[in-house]
């Protein structure tokens, strides 16, 4: 359980670190909310040598509701062949 803790200490160091003082390291972060009054914080992570992409969220607890952690793999970014290539489509039937 002990390293678990340390990989989250380590990402909120991360997430702390401005995105321009990042942005020539392998892991960016990008701020995609910003709590207000400690709510919810969001982040993409992503790895700018192999592409792979993350969402980290976490939530503090508060009356009736527990807080937590979440870290979502969202799959790896990949070049197209040429301009305007549609790398992945996902669709849902209309209701």
């Amino acid at each position: 359980m002990k390293p678990f803790f340390n990989v989250f200490t380590l990402l909120a160091l991360v997430a702390a670190v401005p995105v321009t003082a990042t942005a020539q390291s392998r892991y960016q972060v990008i701020s995609l909310s910003e709590g207000v009054d400690m709510g919810s914080e969001k982040v993409m992570i992503l790895d700018s040598t192999s592409g792979h992409l993350w969402t980290w969220t976490e939530s503090p607890s508060s009356r009736g509701s527990a807080g937590g952690r979440v870290i979502i793999y969202q799959g790896q970014v990949r070049p197209g062949k040429r301009l305007g290539d549609v790398i992945e489509r996902q669709e849902w039937s209309a209701n």
